[in-house]
């Protein structure tokens, strides 16, 4: 059974510029914190679920940083410049998912972002109904790089992890679609491609065009 399972922003949606800039007013706002500092912060996270993401911060920024408070508010701002400016598509992702319904590919997600939200995101784009399978941040304990959401939502689809491609774009990402054994395809955004994520992947890709082109030379080498 041909597989393929995404990551969502960073890959399916170009929001991890757009949380960094909320990240960037709430830390100015609060903390006078210049956007810089920020911006060196924010890639220590992205991939991680909210408790791996706050146990993370707190480590950072001090077991006194309010956390949660932080969380929320972000969120409620990114929510509000969705709605608002619309949610930002990766170039290429409908023809995709589209390309990939065709040719008979299960298709799953495994992401970070807690399902309320995630599911909020993906209809008002009429994209979750591609989903076979959906595997969210808060519904696992062991986020990103382990590898447990991609064995979940691989065991949600019925296939096998080593014949189940694997989109991402973060290390976190890349690193725990490794672990569980499948084929992962980097599609670099704000973090770059490294020797590590060279070693790991089985491609990596500009943009989801090429990740398409890419996925229809495989099946012509078949």
């Amino acid at each position: 059974m041909k597989a393929v399972i995404f990551d969502m922003d960073g890959v399916i949606f170009d929001t991890e510029q757009r949380l960094l800039e909320c990240w960037q007013e709430y830390m100015a706002k609060h903390f006078g914190m210049p956007p810089e500092e920020v911006a060196r912060i924010y890639p220590k996270v992205i991939g991680m679920n909210d408790s791996n993401a706050k146990a993370k911060l707190r480590e950072i920024w001090g077991q006194d940083f309010p956390v949660d408070d932080f969380i929320d508010e972000t969120l409620i701002r990114l929510r509000e410049r969705n709605r608002t400016e619309g949610m930002p598509l990766k170039p290429g992702v409908r023809e995709l998912l589209s390309y990939l319904e065709g040719e008979g590919y299960r298709i799953g997600l495994a992401t970070s972002t807690r399902e309320s939200l995630a599911t909020e995101e993906l209809r008002s784009c009429d994209l979750f109904r591609y989903f076979d399978g959906c595997m969210f941040g808060d519904q696992l304990k062991n986020s990103k790089p382990a590898p447990d959401i991609y064995l979940l939502a691989c065991d949600r689809l019925q296939v096998k992890p080593e014949k189940t491609y694997a989109i991402e774009d973060s290390y976190f990402g890349i690193r725990s679609a490794s672990a569980a054994g499948m084929l992962p395809i980097m599609v670099p955004d704000l973090l770059p491609s490294t020797k590590e994520t060279e070693e790991k992947c089985v491609a990596i890709k500009k943009d989801l065009h090429e990740v398409q082109a890419y996925l229809d030379s495989q099946k012509e080498a078949r």
